[in-house]
């Protein structure tokens, strides 16, 4: 019987999204368990609104000024005798913190460093991350490959200004950032990319970034020769309700892309070549695209990827789905139709 689980994910928001999936299948197998979920600022918003989180423990960044806070924290979640814990990253810190808590079922990858923080082990895969995490579950009664994100946005959060008259207008939101340079398709392609589908179809693309990544939109404003959305956002409700009014994300293999996966946009992502598609991209070849990446025909350096074969794969999507008369979506998510 599990009365009480915890479940780890820190670093990343794309991860964070990425176990939604199991959260939303073990609370329906366990539904009088209570679920935690651990996570680094600003992660806690992913899931605070989530119906099927119980409670969010807030995890103190690995620093040397946290370590107390880390501590307090640790000490904590060991006082409330966890049932089971899965560790869905799998890092020397995440390892130390599920063997620290000590719960009676502890579930994490199976790598030989690691291997003292568990008793129960799940293997990497490089299927569709959202279903590799599900993995997790089988051992207790839940096989379920129904990956879809959950994000619920606050229905209070704020558009940003320059939206907010848009309307039923079409717009394609433009991701151009990445945390590493590697990652990053050129700024002018993205430019030309907006102007081609201005030119094609009337759109304006929103080009969104994130805090401390204003330069980029300095950039962009250099090589822009149509009309554009500047958004720099500053909290991930801000960037769920922006994305809400959006029919189409293109962009880096980055956060922005998974929260449009979640709020049921279609998405095109250009990947640099080691990452897997495989791992990033929701199944589903309709609405979810790409070009490069890991294994790829068109496995390049991503700033050799040709605006051309981008171009041309973004007008036929848009073509494909019809988006020049679909509404913008609105997100299904609320608190009571996941129940």
């Amino acid at each position: 019987m599990i009365e009480r689980a915890l479940f780890i994910q820190l670093k990343c928001l794309g991860d964070i999204l990425m176990i939604t999936p199991a959260v939303r299948a073990f609370k329906r197998h366990f539904p009088n368990a209570t679920l935690d979920v651990a996570v680094e600022p600003p992660g806690e918003d992913i899931v605070r609104l989530n119906p099927f989180v119980d409670n969010v423990v807030i995890v103190e960044g690995g620093n040397w000024l946290s370590l107390y806070r880390q501590a307090m924290t640790l000490a904590k979640l060991r006082q409330k005798r966890y049932d089971l814990s899965i560790d869905f990253l799998g890092n020397p810190r995440t390892a130390h913190y599920t063997f620290v808590i000590g719960a009676r079922l502890r579930a994490g990858y199976g790598e030989s460093r690691f291997r003292y923080a568990y008793n129960m082990f799940c293997d990497r895969t490089d299927e569709y991350s959202a279903i590799a995490k599900l993995r997790f579950l089988v051992p207790f009664g839940i096989e379920s490959d129904d990956c879809r994100l959950d994000f619920v946005v606050d229905p209070e959060a704020e558009l940003p200004d320059p939206i907010k008259i848009i309307g039923e207008e079409p717009v394609v939101a433009i991701s151009p950032v990445s945390p590493k340079p590697h990652r990053i398709w050129p700024i002018e392609n993205y430019a030309k990319l907006a102007e081609h589908i201005y030119h094609e179809f009337g759109f304006r693309s929103a080009v969104i970034v994130g805090p401390g990544e204003e330069i980029t939109l300095g950039e962009f404003r250099k090589f822009a020769k149509s009309p554009c959305i500047l958004l720099q956002i500053e909290n991930l409700m801000t960037l769920g309700a922006a994305l809400q009014q959006c029919c189409l994300l293109v962009g880096n293999d980055n956060g922005p892309k998974h929260f449009a996966t979640a709020l049921g946009l279609p998405t095109f992502t250009i990947y640099y070549p080691e990452s897997n598609p495989k791992s990033w991209t929701f199944p589903d070849s309709l609405r979810h695209r790409f070009v490069g990446g890991l294994n790829q025909l068109e496995s390049l350096p991503i700033s050799d990827i040709p605006f051309e074969l981008v171009a041309s794969r973004v007008v036929a999507m848009v073509k494909d789905l019809d988006l020049a008369i679909s509404a913008p979506p609105r997100s299904a998510n609320s608190r009571s139709d996941h129940r």
